[in-house]
């Protein structure tokens, strides 16, 4: 969602910029006057947006059939309306920074490649490089995202594999499949579809949300520190704009400091750029 608010808003954002620069030098009005506008203009459209995301996203797939309930679809209308908040003032941060249009747009996908790979599902957390994974994996807005969203929907949920998604082996001969391969299903979670037969062992990898999310470092009693923390990023955007705004040089220095800092990052993000690149491009 993020990536398509900024796709969306950082053009008009940017030309709004123009006119205000016009107009501050007239002192029609004031830095602070522009930010609030911008900020408070967008709150109905991100809550219009996110009200109509979630029910498209809970009443046609199902959601609600873990162990949350149907209360944690409400949750879920909370996380969205914070990503939401947290995408748009995202886009006016970059949108103070960058000096034109054509620059602003060139951060979007940067941002959005990093958010998506980073956040401990579409690279599992353990295959994240470590020095990655030390700093940059807990202050991705998107991993709280991914934490609260997966944690509440899939908490408590039984799995069901169909015919084709079965691990099928063969035991030692004289030996049945739970004698074989209990201890396996216990370390590994899952379940033996024919526990009881000596041959053609059906394994489904699930039985439970939580064989999914958990080895994803995902853990349902985070959810609500998750959703908080989110909103916490939104705060921040807020702050980080206005200061931009009230004292641009100073924080561009900053900026262009973090940005070298960065370099190391990218030679851990170069082996999992593939899929993130792909989905990237599909959404612009």
């Amino acid at each position: 969602m993020p990536a398509i608010i900024q796709a969306q808003l950082t053009p008009l954002w940017v030309l709004n910029r123009m006119i205000f620069v016009r107009k501050y030098h007239s002192r029609i009005y004031s830095t602070e006057a522009f930010a609030i506008a911008q900020l408070v203009s967008e709150i109905p459209y991100s809550i219009l947006c996110a009200v109509l995301y979630w029910v498209l996203m809970v009443y046609p797939i199902g959601f609600g059939q873990g162990a949350s309930g149907l209360h944690g679809t409400g949750f879920q209308l909370l996380v969205l309306i914070f990503i939401e908040f947290f995408g748009v003032t995202l886009t006016q941060l970059v949108g103070a920074i960058s000096p034109s249009i054509q620059i602003a747009v060139l951060c979007n996908p940067l941002l959005a490649t990093i958010l998506m790979t980073f956040c401990g599902v579409m690279v599992p957390y353990p295959d994240i490089g470590e020095w990655v994974r030390t700093w940059l994996y807990y202050l991705n807005s998107f991993t709280r995202v991914m934490g609260a969203m997966i944690s509440t929907k899939l908490h408590g949920l039984k799995i069901e594999c169909q015919s084709n998604e079965f691990s099928v082996f063969d035991p030692p001969e004289g030996q049945m499949c739970s004698a074989w391969a209990s201890k396996f299903v216990s370390s590994f979670g899952g379940y033996l579809d024919n526990a009881n037969d000596m041959s053609a062992c059906w394994y489904c990898p699930y039985a439970v949300g939580e064989d999914f999310f958990v080895p994803l470092k995902i853990r349902y009693e985070d959810r609500w520190r998750d959703v908080f923390v989110l909103f916490g990023f939104f705060i921040f955007n807020v702050i980080a704009f206005g200061l931009y705004l009230k004292s641009s040089r100073l924080l561009a220095l900053i900026g262009g400091f973090l940005l070298v800092s960065l370099v190391p990052m990218f030679l851990d993000i170069i082996p999992h750029l593939n899929v993130s690149i792909l989905y990237v491009h599909y959404c612009y």
